[in-house]
């Protein structure tokens, strides 16, 4: 097997391992694939279904749509499968599920095919040309890239397509890749609005033992964010890190704007990973969202005697923000605020990955 399908592989693999915080980058849409034929510009994702298509090494590739959704089956030269599924929360962005239905990342579905993030760190775009080519392209937690291929039943391998099927990770260039997500100004103003209003009522300034043994500051726990000095945070510099690492990672911003705040709060208070199983659980309803994350805020105190104490907190918490989106409309934030005044709970700790 050629040492970049070699390494594809033991990425696939690692969809068992979805653990991890915030952070992952993703890649852009033009270097998936070393290809010069143009993208197919699909508008669903049951554009990207094909079935059978082969890799040089005798790997097999099938994308299945079903309603919203796709399946994304690999069969190995050995005979093993992996199974990755993807489901549509809204037109455009959803969960990326495990074979056994654990979400381990995000993904959005763009001109040309999918780009996904994943908990752990690790990022993938998956592009089906005119050629009817899926070409994949997946960097590691750790940075290393890979380029695969898988091609129609009926392709004839060149000898440049033989062994990797694509670009190699040492020829994949480092600007292949783009940085964490900055956002757009909407994006900004929408969470700096949120942030206003309800971020910063709920994380006041810095706190000893943020309910998980670590200190913790504006919202930033030390625990989840070993990088970061707390305790010489200022708020401005906290609204910052919460909207990278926790609002644009979540995918916070390109959700509705009720879901988008229950979302992006989840995050903050919980860990993306949390946040990302809730939403997928919650089928895109933000009270029903609000009820599965009360569900586990009583599981937790249920389970650590020591985290109890903390349980009307987290609760109360969970009503203030049904009170922010009432219906689904997370209109009058600026009424939320003057009358949440300057009430202040502590954080819950989202240092710990079971959270």
């Amino acid at each position: 097997m050629g040492g970049g399908i070699r390494l594809y592989c033991v990425l696939l693999a690692l969809l068992a391992a979805g653990t991890g915080s915030a952070g992952a980058q993703t890649a852009q849409r033009g270097a998936a694939g070393a290809s010069s034929s143009p993208a197919v510009p699909p508008f669903s994702l049951a554009a990207l279904a094909i079935r059978d298509s082969m890799a040089s090494d005798g790997s097999t590739l099938s994308l299945v749509a079903f309603k919203d959704g796709l399946i994304r089956d690999v069969v190995f030269p050995d005979g093993t499968s992996d199974r990755t599924i993807f489901t549509l929360l809204n037109g455009r962005l959803g969960t990326v599920s495990e074979g056994n239905g654990n979400v381990v990342g995000m993904f959005a579905l763009d001109q040309g095919g999918l780009s996904t993030i994943y908990a752990d760190g690790r990022s993938e775009t998956l592009v089906l040309d005119a050629a009817r080519t899926i070409r994949v392209m997946a960097k590691a937690a750790n940075g290393a890239l890979v380029c695969a291929a898988w091609y129609p039943a009926a392709h004839r391998f060149s000898a440049s397509e033989r062994g990797t099927g694509c670009a190699t990770e040492r020829t994949v260039p480092g600007s292949a890749v783009a940085p964490a997500r900055e956002g757009t100004p909407a994006a900004w103003q929408a969470f700096d609005r949120f942030y206003s209003s309800f971020v910063a009522v709920h994380e006041g300034g810095y706190v000893e033992n943020d309910g998980n043994g670590s200190p913790a500051n504006y919202g930033i726990n030390q625990g989840a964010n070993p990088d970061v000095q707390v305790a010489s945070l200022t708020q401005g510099d906290a609204e910052q890190i919460l909207y990278q690492r926790y609002w644009l990672a979540s995918g916070a911003d390109q959700l509705p704007p009720a879901l988008a705040a229950v979302q992006g709060d989840t995050a903050i208070n919980m860990g993306v990973k949390a946040a990302n199983d809730l939403l997928a659980r919650s089928g895109g309803d933000p009270q029903t969202y609000l009820q599965l994350r009360d569900d586990k805020y009583r599981a937790i105190a249920a389970a650590s005697p020591d985290k109890a104490a903390y349980l009307p907190l987290w609760l109360e918490r969970n009503d203030d923000l049904r009170g922010l989106i009432g219906d689904g409309d997370d209109g009058g934030r600026d009424e939320y605020a003057t009358w949440r005044g300057e009430r202040s709970l502590p954080a819950f700790a989202d240092a710990d990955p079971d959270y």
